[in-house]
C-alpha cells in the first residue's frame, strides 16, 4: 500500500522553480533518504509533506489529501523531526503527554520507552536540559506513542557522533519494523543513507536518481555532479579494488582489512 503519493508536484518560490513535475510513491514500512545539492529543495519538500507549505498539487498521506481543510488529520499521520526543534513543556513527561490522555497505561509505556532510550532520569525534569541527541530521542518516543504513520526527518543527524547515530538508528529501525511506519530522511552526507532502503537524488527540481543506495553508489559521475561523496567504506572499497588488493563485493571494513592482511 502506498502511504505517501505525490503526483506532478510543481512548486516555485521567489520566482525560482524548486520542483518541476515530481512524482513519488512511498509504501508502508519504507525508509527513504533524499539527497542533493544545498538549496535543492529538501527542506521545502519536508514542509510540503507536513502541510506547512500548501500547494495546489495532489499529495496524499494515508489516502488523506494535504490541504488546509485536512491539516488536523495530516498532523495525526505525520511527525516532523528537525535540528532546531525545541521542547517548551514543564517536564519531559508533560511533553510526551501533550494531547494525550494521562492514564496508567500510557504512563507505563512512557516509562518503558524512556528507560530503553536512556532518558528515564529526566521524566520529571525540564526538556530544556536535554542535549541535541536526547531531544531527537524524545521526538522519536513521541512519534511512537502517537502512532505516527510517516516520520519526516530533516537532516537530523548533523550533530550526532558516530556512536549516537548507530544507537538512534538501531532504535528507529526496531520500532519501524514493529509499528510499520515509513521514514523520509533528508541528508547532506551519503553516510546517512547506508541504513535506508531507498535513496533519492534531487537535482534542478527533478528526481535524478531513485533506487537502492548500493545501486546509486555505483554512479560516481552522477554523485560528483551533485557534489555528493561516496560513503567512506564504499570509497575505500573502490580504491582497494582498483589496485587488486581485495576480492569479492563486501564493503565491510573488517572484511577488507582481513583480505589485505592475509
Amino acid at each position: 500500500m502506498n502511504l505517501l503519493e505525490i503526483k506532478n508536484l510543481t512548486y516555485s518560490f521567489d520566482k525560482k522553480r524548486v520542483f518541476d513535475n515530481i512524482n513519488l510513491k512511498v509504501q508502508d514500512n519504507t525508509f527513504i533518504s533524499i539527497a542533493g545539492k544545498n538549496c535543492c529543495g529538501k527542506t521545502t519538500l519536508i514542509k510540503i509533506l507536513s502541510g506547512n507549505i500548501i500547494t495546489n498539487n495532489k499529495i496524499s498521506i494515508n489516502n488523506i489529501m494535504i490541504n488546509p481543510l485536512n491539516k488536523d488529520l495530516i498532523d495525526k499521520e505525520v511527525f516532523v523531526f528537525s535540528p532546531d526543534k525545541q521542547c517548551y513543556s514543564k517536564t519531559v513527561l508533560d511533553e510526551l503527554l501533550m494531547d494525550l490522555d494521562n492514564d496508567n497505561l500510557i504512563l507505563g509505556k512512557i516509562k518503558k520507552y524512556l528507560k530503553e532510550f536512556n532518558l528515564l532520569e529526566y521524566l520529571n525534569k525540564s526538556p530544556q536540559i536535554l542535549n541535541y541527541v536526547e531531544r531527537q530521542k524524545l521526538s522519536l518516543i513521541k512519534a511512537i506513542i502517537r502512532k505516527s504513520k510517516l516520520l519526516l526527518m530533516d537532516n537530523i543527524f548533523c550533530y550526532f557522533d558516530k556512536f549516537s547515530k548507530i544507537e538512534f538508528i538501531t532504535l528507529l529501525k526496531k520500532y519501524q519494523q514493529e509499528l510499520k511506519f515509513s521514514i523520509v530522511l533528508t541528508i547532506n552526507n551519503l553516510e546517512d543513507s547506508i541504513f535506508t532502503d531507498r535513496l533519492i537524488i534531487i537535482n534542478n527540481g527533478k528526481i535524478l536518481e531513485d533506487s537502492s543506495p548500493d545501486q546509486i553508489y555505483k554512479k560516481e559521475k552522477t554523485l560528483k555532479m551533485v557534489d555528493l561523496k561516496l560513503p567512506f567504506n564504499y570509497e575505500l572499497f573502490n580504491k582497494l579494488k582498483l589496485y587488486n588488493l581485495i576480492e569479492g563485493q563486501s564493503v565491510d571494513i573488517d572484511d577488507m582489512v582481513n583480505q589485505i592482511c592475509k
